[in-house]
């Protein structure tokens, strides 16, 4: 080798020299991730070995400019774009879409996914709808909503009005559309029903109401088809036997007056006690015309349930339903005295024997009707001349007492021998008199029957 070239191939290594010496110089550029920028200090020739050397690892989706084997020159800028996941969501198909991009458009999002927008269709990110157009912030991953508008058919009386809406649920459609619903008004679906499928719905507005009840009115609506099912759902429900004005099954009444009529009932059970009867019996050992109680008698008891009914707290019925004899009455046996005892009475006339003594009503008569001698009949029921010593009984005596003789103070010995009509709540006998000896009774005496007994006594007197 000459000089000339021994000088060359050490000026070449010195030029070597200097120059792996200043590439050895660090060098200071920016990195930005994401638009997010940071300083890099770097003594890398290239783009790759500088992020390299910064363990920044470069996805096969993320973009990178300038291109890795791009020397590197102090003050340089490096962009770096992730490449993030994305999913979208398209509603109501169910439809699932998972990409990768940097970029940060929906628009190239749903290009790439083949997902079109139609009309009134809507594009969300975290629940707030969103322009296609728009740059979203950096984020690590991306979730997208594609709601598809759903046609609706709202009925409203005799109007039907047709729309479609992306909106989640019917009640937000509706309200979207301009179509107000009031508290008490009645869609033929909830509200909350999410829009999925085509709707037809039915809309029944509210109709006000005055309620009266117990004194009290109460404003009201309802789109309820009756009056009992509206004041349930307000409510006020019948209970019971409560009743309204007009009745439950009716319609809603155009005017919207309607009364609650508050009904309850009670029941009682109330006591009546039953009488007992009187029975009869012969007593042998008891004296004629005397009493003794062999039975007492026992007072029934019956149960009556009585029901009141009561309208707005006044009474307006009270019914017997329904009695339950509890016990029944058990009838008093009374024993009359069968046994005859003779005695004897003095009297002005001397003694006499009788076997009954009866306390009775005493009255007279005459002929000629007591002094009356326009009508006069002296002949008795028992073909005798009436005159004193005759004596008339009641018709219900007479059968069985005519030809008896009875003593009767200050009259005397009297016979049997005609009947009249007498008093009904009394013993009672007539004295018997001519026209020329008449004497006036009205008075109470105790009169005597006299022996012989005969052989048919009534123990108990008619």
């Amino acid at each position: 080798m000459n000089r000339k070239q021994t000088l060359l191939l050490i000026g070449s290594l010195l030029l070597l020299t200097i120059l792996t010496l200043l590439w050895q110089i660090p060098r200071t550029v920016t990195l930005l991730i994401d638009d997010q920028p940071q300083t890099l200090r770097t003594t890398a020739l290239t783009v790759g070995a500088a992020l390299a050397r910064a363990n920044i690892a470069i996805g096969p989706q993320d973009t990178l400019e300038p291109a890795p084997t791009t020397l590197l020159r102090p003050g340089m800028q490096i962009h770096l774009q992730r490449a993030r996941q994305v999913w979208l969501w398209v509603e109501p198909e169910a439809q699932r879409y998972q990409l990768l991009s940097h970029s940060r458009q929906p628009a190239e999002w749903l290009s790439a996914a083949g997902v079109s927008l139609g009309k009134g269709d809507q594009l969300l990110f975290n629940s707030q709808v969103i322009d296609p157009q728009v740059t979203l912030p950096p984020q690590p991953a991306y979730l997208l909503q594609v709601r598809r508008a759903i046609p609706i058919q709202v009925q409203l009386g005799d109007q039907t009005q047709a729309f479609s809406s992306s909106a989640a649920t019917l009640g937000q459609a509706l309200w979207q559309n301009g179509v107000q619903l009031g508290t008490a008004d009645r869609l033929s679906l909830p509200s909350n029903t999410p829009l999925r499928t085509p709707l037809q719905v039915t809309l029944q507005r509210a109709t006000p109401l005055t309620i009266q009840v117990q004194g009290q009115t109460i404003q009201a609506a309802s789109a309820a088809e009756t009056i009992g099912e509206a004041l349930a759902e307000i409510g006020l429900p019948l209970l019971g036997l409560d009743y309204s004005i007009p009745a439950a099954d009716q319609p809603l009444p155009g005017d919207g007056q309607i009364r609650i009529v508050r009904v309850h009932e009670t029941l009682t059970l109330q006591q009546k006690l039953i009488p007992y009867g009187k029975q009869y019996v012969a007593d042998p050992n008891t004296e004629l015309d005397q009493r003794s109680i062999v039975t007492p008698g026992q007072f029934g008891v019956e149960l009556t349930r009585e029901r009141q009914r009561y309208e707005d707290g006044q009474q307006v019925a009270s019914l017997s339903e329904e009695s339950w004899l509890i016990s029944p009455p058990v009838d008093e046996k009374i024993g009359y005295g069968t046994q005859v005892v003779v005695r004897t009475l003095d009297t002005p006339n001397g003694p006499i024997e009788y076997w009954r003594a009866v306390n009775v009503y005493i009255t007279s008569y005459s002929p000629c009707g007591q002094g009356n001698r326009s009508f006069c009949n002296d002949i008795t029921a028992s073909g005798l001349t009436l005159r004193r010593g005759i004596i008339a009984v009641d018709q219900s005596w007479y059968g069985w007492m005519a030809g008896q003789q009875l003593y009767v103070p200050d009259y005397g010995i009297g016979l049997i021998a005609d009947w009249g009509y007498g008093f009904s709540d009394k013993y009672w006998i007539d004295l018997g008199y001519s026209e020329d000896d008449y004497v006036s009774w009205s008075s109470y005496r105790t009169i005597y029957f006299l022996t012989p007994v005969p052989e048919n006594i009534p123990w108990i007197l008619p």
